[in-house]
């Protein structure tokens, strides 16, 4: 469903009085600003044509302010012979490259406007637009003509001897009100329409936009957006006008987040703009940021989330809105860290804002109603189409000139930013693009095998809108109507999931029932072997990207919903994870697991290992790291991110030699200086939060030493049911070595009657030939014989570890957090007396050893060591213990007895 909103009329609105009105119409709108307006936009870049600097960029090619104005004025010149002029439109077909700079400004300068011809389009599309808007000419290349039939003229700039035209400038007077460009939007009527934008429009919108990024003759802009996406023209036209220098990104930089965040960290570019959808892709590709760009955003909604992680990122960030008929953007707002919700801000320059009942008046400051918007940037109107110009474009009940109905549902904020709540109409926002749903239905009914077709937009289990289209289709096959699609609508418009109905639901008048249509069902994967751990991973990391579980091994990605934006997050993980960057492109050939796999290993794929393991990497706050238990995996720690703050990261330190590949650590020590190295590449300085679970908060502890030892700040050391008793029962008395023994057998002959008896004696005969194995490497090592640790499993490595570990005070605070049911344990402080030279704090939690990181115990736990993340204990001079036995506690008994007890995981 789109999101659709009902606003009242204005006998149910309050009404507005003198003040107010005059607050609406004149204080909120106050936005006059001075600008050459007599200029068309070309003559902006004319003014820095004489400069030497560098004013396009393209992987290694450039052209100079110099160079690239001579070369548009020789494709000037030769579109001029060929019927390029005031009062035409010229198609530009061309890939993204130098020569499509040159080819808009070449056309700008004839005096005719620019019709951008997305290679990428469907022929039907591309053939629509061209004859819709009767180009006179087509700037193309060999390669790219033959991709439409048209009666116009085509110049190929790989062919023709454009280099042989005069370079001097046409000498054609281009007033401010001609056509800049036409842009296609999607129609309700399932027919594009093309907006004509004029001069005046555009450069009004750049200098707007100039007095808030303040771009200078040193900066640059990175443009990755297609000439065909209204956004695009600032990118292009605003460093031209203020000499600054495009990065021009390829389609394959554009779209794929792992190559974009490369070329952001090689170019370091001053500004760039993007959807949200892009950001998002960034972010999760892993880029950092740079301090001294500045971010625009716009063309979808902005979450605060996405806003505080730009912030994170960027010099400065600006939310921006506006549809292409009133030219790119019409209002603006800089973004803080202030937590509050993102708004689209006021308007720009020259630019007024109305909020209007359904009859046209004036509502007041709170109330929703349709956004009206007025002054220089609204466009000249729709090419060829009266009636809709009619509807859509109405005298200005306030003031001078036109305004533009938007269909978007707004209201004002106290303080006189704009809030939107949604659409009044089937308009959609997906990635970005604008899209009428009367524009795909009437595709999808198009198709010879569809009788009846619907679409909507539905909430994903990604989290992001998706296109939904279903379809009365008997016999027909689902992937032969997407096929068919894609060779009628861009690709931005085939809905992700096509659901075949026996019938589509009707109200009572007969018509589509919308809110009646099904959600999609993903079939559920027919269970397979999947054939090694390759490809498990790559089944994780899918199923985390979709939102669907199981996936099999030879489902297709595109029918599970995935699209280009979900690929691109995939495959920044799979770098991630795997340490292999492959090109988006290989999905389209290798769409499955099974051959996504194939395509890795026959690029001699192996497994990155890393200690470090990111649970969840994404937040504000300083990260927490966690030390695995004696089994050495970090699974059991996922269970935090449900209960801990979302700004909060979680990382896992998982042991080596779980692969079977890395040798494991056999000495604490080396295995804490290991870890923190780990740490540090991703937190270079404290103050540090680590901790560790059962035999993994011995490793903390060390890890809390040896970062003390460097200088750094430890914040929190957590030790989740550690218990160090047993590491020093050698050096204890005859009793407590008797205690030790007698709490062993009344904890096995409860964890007997738990688990039954032949599980536990399973149990008890691994413990028994892990025992062995200890007695066998003390034998050597009291013989002077070495330990070959390669042979080691990541557990047993871990063992002996802890059997070599002698444990020194640490001179700082910790927080034990014990279980609860811990009854047998001989002492409140688990064995850690003297060994923390400041306070322990001790928190008993709820559950017993194997179930404090499980429901509902874990809920608990994560709640009390969250606090203890957020405000440290603070201590007064006096007792260096602190315990609290007042938490709740559950009815379960430990099974556990140490570090020691062999076995556990």
């Amino acid at each position: 469903m789109t999101d659709q909103i009902l606003i009242h009329d204005s006998q149910s609105a309050s009404r507005v009085d003198t003040d107010e009105s005059r607050r609406l119409l004149v204080e909120w709108n106050a936005t006059s600003a001075e600008y050459p307006r007599h200029l068309a936009i070309h003559q902006l870049f004319e003014q820095n044509a004489a400069s030497d600097a560098v004013a396009v960029a393209f992987g290694t090619q450039t052209l100079t302010y110099r160079e690239l104005d001579s070369r548009a004025n020789q494709l000037a010149q030769c579109l001029a012979l060929n019927g390029a002029g005031k009062g035409t439109v010229t198609g530009i077909l061309l890939d993204r490259s130098l020569d499509m700079v040159v080819a808009v400004l070449a056309v700008l300068k004839t005096g005719s406007a620019y019709l951008p011809l997305d290679p990428a389009f469907p022929v039907s599309r591309l053939e629509f637009m061209a004859a819709d808007a009767n180009i006179a000419a087509l700037v193309t290349s060999s390669t790219l003509a033959s991709l439409i039939n048209s009666s116009a003229t085509a110049i190929l700039l790989d062919r023709d001897p454009i280099d042989a035209m005069p370079a001097a400038p046409l000498g054609r007077d281009v007033d401010a009100e001609s056509v800049a460009f036409v842009l296609y939007t999607s129609g309700s009527t399932g027919k594009p329409k093309g907006v004509e934008v004029e001069h005046r429009s555009v450069v009004n919108l750049l200098c707007a936009m100039q007095a808030h990024v303040q771009l200078g003759s040193e900066d640059s802009l990175l443009a990755v957006t297609t000439l065909s996406f209204d956004i695009a023209g600032l990118e292009l036209l605003l460093p031209l006008m203020t000499g600054s220098r495009i990065v021009l990104a390829s389609h394959a930089e554009a779209s794929d987040p792992l190559a974009l965040r490369d070329l952001l960290q090689k170019t370091q570019p001053s500004l760039m703009q993007a959807t949200p959808s892009t950001w998002h892709m960034l972010v999760d590709a892993g880029w950092t940021g740079s301090r001294a760009m500045k971010i625009l955003v716009g063309g979808e909604k902005v979450t605060r989330d996405l806003a505080d992680a730009l912030l994170d990122r960027g010099a400065a960030v600006w939310n921006c809105y506006g549809p292409t008929e009133t030219t790119i953007w019409s209002t603006i707002s800089r973004l803080e860290r202030d937590g509050q919700p993102i708004t689209i801000g006021r308007p720009l320059a020259n630019t007024t804002l109305y909020v209007l009942d359904p009859h046209r008046q004036l509502l007041p400051q709170g109330s929703a109603g349709e956004l009206y918007i007025g002054g220089d940037g609204v466009a000249r109107g729709y090419l060829n189409r009266p009636e809709l110009n009619a509807d859509r474009f109405i005298p200005n009940p306030f003031g001078p000139g036109r305004l533009y109905k938007t269909g978007d549902i707004v209201r004002y904020q106290p303080d006189g930013r704009l809030e939107i709540l949604g659409r009044n109409d089937a308009q959609v926002k997906v990635r970005g693009f604008r899209i009428e749903l009367g524009d795909v239905e009437e595709a999808l009914a198009a198709c010879p095998q569809v009788r009846a077709a619907a679409a909507v937009v539905r909430p994903a289990a990604s989290g992001e809108s998706v296109l939904v289209g279903y379809v009365v289709a008997p016999g027909a096959n689902v992937s032969e109507i997407r096929s068919w699609l894609a060779h009628q609508i861009p690709d931005y418009m085939v809905p992700t999931f096509l659901v075949p109905m026996k019938e589509l639901p009707l109200t009572l008048n007969g018509k589509i029932d919308r809110n009646a249509l099904p959600n999609p069902d993903v079939e559920a994967a027919v269970p397979e072997p999947i054939k090694d751990r390759l490809e498990a991973t790559l089944i994780g990391i899918w199923e985390s990207v979709l939102g669907v579980r199981p996936i099999g091994r030879t489902q297709n990605f595109f029918d599970l919903g995935g699209h280009s934006v979900l690929a691109a997050k995939a495959f920044a993980r799979m770098e991630k994870t795997l340490g292999t960057a492959l090109p988006l492109a290989t999905l389209f050939q290798a769409p499955t697991v099974e051959k996504l796999a194939q395509v890795i290993r026959n690029s001699n794929w192996k497994p990155l290992w890393s200690s470090l393991v990111a649970i969840r990497p994404a937040g504000k706050k300083p990260p927490f790291f966690f030390v695995h238990p004696i089994g050495g995996n970090v699974l059991n720690f996922v269970g935090f991110c449900g209960h801990f703050g979302s700004d909060r990261p979680i990382y896992g330190l998982q042991a080596r030699g779980l692969n079977g590949e890395e040798t494991p650590h056999t000495v604490i020590e080396e295995m804490a200086a290991d870890y923190i190295r780990s740490i540090r590449s991703v937190q270079p300085e404290g103050p540090y939060f680590i901790g560790g679970f059962s035999a993994g908060g011995v490793v903390a502890f060390e890890m809390a030493h040896q970062l003390k030892a460097a200088g750094q700040e430890v914040a929190t050391l957590a030790l989740l049911d550690t218990e160090v008793l047993t590491l020093r029962l050698a050096e204890g008395s005859l009793g407590a070595r008797f205690r030790h023994w007698v709490r062993t057998i009344k904890i096995n002959l409860r964890y007997a009657s738990r688990m039954g008896l032949p599980e536990f004696l399973v149990r008890k005969s691994s413990n028994f030939r892990m025992r062995r194995k200890l007695l066998l490497w003390a034998i050597r090592e009291q013989l002077g014989l070495a330990i070959q640790p390669a042979k080691l499993t990541a557990e047993e490595g871990f063992l002996l570890a802890m059997r070599r570990y002698i444990p020194r005070p640490y001179a700082g605070n910790a927080t034990l957090f014990r279980a609860g049911d811990g009854s047998d344990y001989p002492e409140p402080m688990l064995g850690w007396e003297g060994l923390i030279g400041d306070h322990l704090d001790i928190q008993q939690v709820s559950g017993d050893h194997d179930t404090i990181l499980q429901e509902p115990h874990i809920g608990m736990l994560a709640r009390l060591l969250e606090g203890c993340l957020e405000n440290p204990p603070r201590w007064e001079q006096g007792p260096a213990m602190n315990v609290d036995m007042n938490a709740a506690s559950g009815g379960r008994t430990a099974p556990w007895t140490s570090a020691m007890e062999l076995g556990k995981p």
